[in-house]
């Protein structure tokens, strides 16, 4: 590895063209110059410099040296302070989230990259244990899970509920377990889990999501409530995935009775330190989470 003070003797050098003012600018002996040349020399096994009496002629290997070394201890002289930079609206931040939350969040997030446009919002949509996982692994700086987090080197911060709505089609002004059954079921990859906590709480007609006939499937969470809106059947769903869908005309939510909650954690590694955009990232994302936990159903 090339010794970033030898570096610096030869651009002096290099600039000066003279052993003796190189020297006096670094507050060396002539000897102790020549020396730093010589093992940068050695280093590179190439000639920097002819020397012409007093004088010197650079090569061109020192020419191409000095491009380098210039940018080298450029970065180097700039790097302490760029290391210390931490502003809450300046870099990029990593963030992952279950599909419904996240729908209606990269909206609002995106509008703080337009507001801000230093910051650079990396999403990505994955489930519970991948978001956990990755925040395990420091492969993302903020997670947002339903599940309470397992791992020791993980911190959680509930911060707000998603309640499950029952979606219908607009048409139908009330959740009547006989709309129910006439129009089945859209079912997604927590479909199960969903309907069997809301329709269980709320009919006492219901035995479980199986027997119910299932109407479609869609494993896309802004394309699950396409087949609700013609018509096709109906699906429970978290409250923001439902307020995240483009045609709300088309639908009709319903909270139900006894409401079901789907528990909201803000989750990132113990041991990483939240960088200020992170933490301000993660107040917005707390400050929208608390409109839709308390937003009407």
């Amino acid at each position: 590895m090339i010794n970033p003070i030898f570096l610096k003797t030869f651009c002096v050098l290099y600039r000066n063209t003279h052993f003796t003012q190189t020297a006096q600018v670094l507050h060396m002996t002539q000897p102790g110059v020549s020396q730093h040349i010589h093992k940068l020399e050695e280093q590179l096994s190439a000639q920097l410099f002819i020397r012409k009496g007093k004088h010197i002629i650079a090569t061109e290997a020192a020419k191409t040296l000095y491009e380098h070394a210039i940018a080298i201890l450029d970065t180097l002289e700039s790097l302490p302070s760029e290391i210390k930079k931490d502003s809450p609206y300046e870099g990029e931040v990593s963030i992952m989230s279950p599909g419904g939350v996240g729908l209606l969040l990269y909206e609002r997030l995106l509008h703080e990259q337009r507001t801000h446009p230093q910051l650079s919002i990396q999403f990505r949509f994955a489930p519970n244990t991948d978001t956990e996982r990755a925040i395990s692994q420091r492969k993302a700086d903020i997670g947002i899970v339903t599940l309470r987090p397992t791992l020791a080197d993980i911190t959680s911060l509930k911060i707000g509920n998603d309640p499950l709505l029952l979606v219908l089609p607009s048409k139908y002004k009330e959740p009547t377990w006989t709309a129910i059954e006439q129009l089945g079921f859209i079912n997604h990859p927590d479909g199960e889990l969903h309907g069997t906590s809301l329709l269980a709480e709320n009919y006492s007609e219901f035995t479980s999501i199986s027997s119910i006939k299932q109407s479609g499937f869609s494993n896309q969470i802004s394309l699950i409530l396409d087949p609700v809106s013609l018509g096709l059947g109906f699906t429970v769903l978290p409250k923001s995935a439902v307020l995240a869908y483009r045609n709300q005309a088309s639908i009709s939510a319903f909270s139900l009775e006894n409401p079901v909650l789907e528990p909201i954690f803000l989750i990132h590694n113990t041991v990483a330190p939240l960088t200020k955009r992170a933490k301000f990232i993660s107040d917005v994302i707390k400050n929208k989470i608390v409109d839709v936990s308390e937003s009407v159903g």
